[in-house]
């Protein structure tokens, strides 16, 4: 029976070998999922990072906003300013809601893309202005807020006792905008109807 060749010394077995040579490829496999996992926590980590400093510096963290617009000027006015961290409360009128609520044709789970757009980092609140208590609920609101945004036709608010100078009352520090129609001030008008009137 013819014998193997001796092994020279020193040299190890070829099953020592490829267990060698697969033990180093599970210690890079598992060096490698490490790796992975560290920079995952990394990316997760400076995110998180990121998203608390974006919060901590708000410019606007501090003000509180009472939106009382509607349709697109007021509204995307407000919500520059709450992107910028203040605090934005929209009063929408309850029977249906800022009328961009119906605005088609484009819809995400129910919501008109056009009024998502003019309206993001708001809180929503359902007021009747034409009652007594609506009116006192946005007086409250007024009263504790920093600035107020409204598009109404000229006269309105204060014929509801909200104008400027009725919430000023209360609130002296209070900045009032109106968003409103310098030539065309008297007449309803959108953002559309006010370019085909300006040619």
């Amino acid at each position: 029976m013819a014998k193997k060749p001796a092994r020279p010394a020193g040299k190890p077995a070829p099953q020592a070998i490829s267990r060698e040579r697969g033990a180093q490829t599970i210690s890079r496999e598992r060096g490698a999922q490490a790796i992975s996992r560290e920079r995952g926590a990394q990316t997760i980590s400076r995110e998180r990072e990121a998203q608390t400093i974006s919060r901590e510096r708000g410019a606007l963290d501090d003000i509180r906003v009472l939106d009382l617009s509607r349709i697109l000027a007021g509204p995307t006015s407000a919500m520059i300013l709450g992107d910028l961290g203040a605090d934005v409360i929209k009063v929408e009128n309850p029977e249906g809601g800022d009328d961009t609520r119906t605005f088609g044709p484009a819809f995400k789970a129910g919501e008109s893309a056009y009024f998502m757009s003019a309206n993001r980092n708001k809180r929503s609140i359902l007021v009747d202005l034409k009652t007594e208590e609506g009116q006192g609920i946005v007086r409250a609101l007024a009263q504790v807020s920093d600035v107020v945004i409204e598009n109404y036709r000229l006269g309105t608010l204060e014929k509801l006792g909200l104008g400027p100078d009725a919430m000023r009352e209360r609130n002296p520090r209070l900045v009032t905008c109106s968003a409103g129609k310098a030539h065309w001030r008297n007449a309803p008008a959108t953002t559309s109807s006010s370019r085909q009137r300006a040619g």
